[in-house]
């Protein structure tokens, strides 16, 4: 009895602390890595072979430049009116496209056809990236207003993202297909990256359909969004300091 009532109590902590989106039984389970470290090149090259990512579609992101310049194409567009229904909605999109782990699919001439986010994926434990089974037809297509939205083209992810060697790709360097695939993806979130990878590999890419699939690793761009200043400038510093 009282093993069953030990068992009991367990199982109603547990379940709190699953639902309190918070705590490290609940980061456990997400797969976050709560002390997240800067990855040298070497690191991420290493954790890339552990997913079989191919080394010449394996792209880091600018750890600046793809947050300023998603910030820049909204300040291009004028908004006057910062209450209006349509700014409250490209606010929304902006936050779904600085998430840290998200799959794309664009076109052969790089527009934009289809995202999943991780903020909208089933979770913790089960973590179905399949949302509505959204990924059971080509091209995918999914019923989310803002996952509809689209304002990022690849040739944006190709400018902000470079190989580990420092070499950029433009989309003419990419081989020619119907379709080019992206996945970002890091180690602060590794449990939504792994799935993200795995049912991208088993339903969208066929041997039977014409897609190059890339790989930019979001890892440090992540961490550098939530340092302040201060931190920035250390960091800047050390970067510096193991490059001379």
């Amino acid at each position: 009895m009282r093993t069953t009532n030990t068992l009991f109590l367990l199982t109603c902590c547990f379940i709190v602390l699953l639902l309190s989106h918070c705590g490290v039984a609940y980061n456990l389970l997400l797969g976050v890595d709560t002390t997240p470290e800067w990855n040298s090149a070497s690191d991420i090259e290493k954790q890339a072979r552990k997913y079989n990512i191919p080394q010449e579609y394996n792209l880091v992101m600018d750890s600046v430049g793809y947050y300023e310049g998603i910030g820049d194409r909204i300040r291009q567009e004028k908004f006057t009116d910062k209450e209006s229904e349509e700014y409250q909605k490209r606010k929304e999109v902006l936050k779904d496209d600085t998430q840290p782990v998200q799959f794309r699919l664009f076109t052969n001439d790089g527009e934009e056809i289809f995202k999943l986010i991780g903020c909208y994926i089933e979770k913790p434990i089960k973590m179905d990236w399949n949302i509505n089974q959204c990924l059971d037809v080509f091209p995918p297509s999914i019923d989310i207003e803002s996952l509809n939205s689209h304002y990022l083209d690849l040739d944006f992810f190709l400018d902000n993202s470079s190989l580990l060697s420092g070499e950029k790709y433009s989309r003419s360097d990419l081989p020619s297909s119907d379709y080019y695939a992206l996945i970002m993806w890091n180690q602060f979130m590794k449990k939504p990256s792994k799935k993200l990878i795995n049912i991208v590999r088993e339903k969208v890419i066929d041997d039977s359909r014409s897609i190059t699939l890339l790989y930019i690793n979001n890892h440090n761009s992540l961490l550098w969004n939530l340092m302040d200043s201060e931190q920035k400038a250390e960091m800047k510093s050390y970067l510096k300091s193991i490059s001379e």
